[in-house]
């Protein structure tokens, strides 16, 4: 037997949680526990990429608006997860956040489209609603979920 699987199991009968619902348990327990530090690399990511100067939108799979998406569902999900005093207020400076970003790229070379703008609010959006199912299948399946403070 692997020393992960003896690990896991270990820790699985002292939790007493079913083997399957580790990985997802621990994921949720690590973004619950480091929410702030992953929210501020997803939003340095997104404010570099959204500012480097270019000439030309690179090739990449999906359309520039699903990317937009994306990524601030990414940037939605952690503080979603953890649920910080006045969450839905940083939720809000995201889209605040947003439209600055909109209104510098012109300065910086890059195409400002409110599109855009739309496009990172309805990804805070659905990263909330994805939070939400999340908190309900782990309530369901997994037992009751872990306190915030964790």
């Amino acid at each position: 037997m692997s020393v992960y699987r003896e690990v896991k199991t270990k820790i699985c009968s002292i939790a007493g949680q079913k083997k399957e619902n580790f990985f997802l348990k621990s994921l949720l327990f690590f973004l619950r526990r480091h929410w702030l530090s992953c929210s501020i690399g997803t939003l340095a990511s997104i404010t570099f990429l959204s500012l480097w100067p270019i000439d030309t939108l690179p090739s990449a799979p999906g359309s520039d608006k699903l990317h937009h998406l994306l990524a601030y569902a990414t940037l939605a999900f952690p503080v979603a997860l953890r649920r910080p005093k006045r969450w839905l207020g940083i939720i809000a400076l995201f889209i605040v956040y947003s439209g600055l970003i909109e209104l510098i790229q012109p300065i910086v070379h890059r195409y400002a489209e409110w599109l855009d703008l739309a496009a990172n609010t309805t990804g805070l959006l659905c990263g909330v609603c994805l939070t939400e199912i999340v908190l309900w299948w782990e309530k369901r399946y997994m037992g009751t979920e872990l306190p915030p403070s964790i």
